[in-house]
This record gives C-alpha cells, structure tokens and sequence, in this order.
C-alpha cells in the first residue's frame, strides 16, 4: 500500500520581521490523521532575531476538494509560485492574519503570517 500523499510533512524556509528585526527560521506542516470529510494540517514555526524568538502555531481544515473549507478561508485568487498555480486563501484569528498559497494534495507552497508583533513569509523547501 502506497502511502497517501496528502500526509507528507511540509517544511517552510522562514523569514521577516520580530519586533522590528530581521528574523528567520522553518515552519512544519504535519496532517493530523482525522476522521470524516476534513484533512486537517498543524503549523508550528519557531522564528528567531538578534534579541528574541517566537513560537507560532496555527491550524488549517481542507475538505474533501482538497481546498481550505470556505466557511473559514477566504479565496481571494490564483498566484503562480516558481511554475506551481496555487490558490490564495486568507484567514485571520487573534489579531493574526494569515495568507496561504495552496497547491495541489494540499501542500503550502507559501504562507504570510503578519500581526502587531512580526511579519513572515514562508516559502516550501523541497
């Protein structure tokens, strides 16, 4: 039995801003093996600048199209990364606001994630 594609983890380069410095880090995206009609992904990044680090975590439900569940996530178009159509989904909580760059079987090609604190850009590393 091959296993499903979807349940790859996914490793992001980070970069930005924390408290007005340059920061970097990675990001992992794991599915978290669910039951019914959602695949669900947790995010958990940790970014670090000159003077401090922050941990980010963050969740993202995809139904069964393999898209963001749109009573969540806003589409708010297409984007080309590299060669890679993506949609572009939209999402904000906690004073947080997320941009995720959707691919196909559900892999964050790019995430933005921008509050009070930090701005940061995740890319896929391959």
């Amino acid at each position: 039995m091959h296993p499903d594609p979807h349940e790859g983890i996914q490793n992001l380069a980070v970069t930005g801003t924390l408290m007005g410095e340059e920061c970097s880090g990675e990001c992992t995206i794991e599915y978290v093996p669910e039951t019914g009609e959602y695949r669900v992904y947790q995010g958990k990044s940790t970014i670090t600048s000159a003077s401090c680090s922050k941990d980010i975590k963050f969740g993202i439900v995809f139904g069964s199209d393999d898209l963001p569940v749109k009573s969540s996530y806003k589409c708010i178009g297409k984007e080309l990364i590299g060669d890679i159509e993506t949609t572009v989904w939209t999402h904000s909580e906690d004073r947080t606001d997320y941009t995720f760059y959707i691919g196909d079987l559900c892999r964050m090609q790019r995430m933005v994630v921008i509050n009070e604190d930090f701005s940061i850009t995740g890319d896929l590393m391959e």
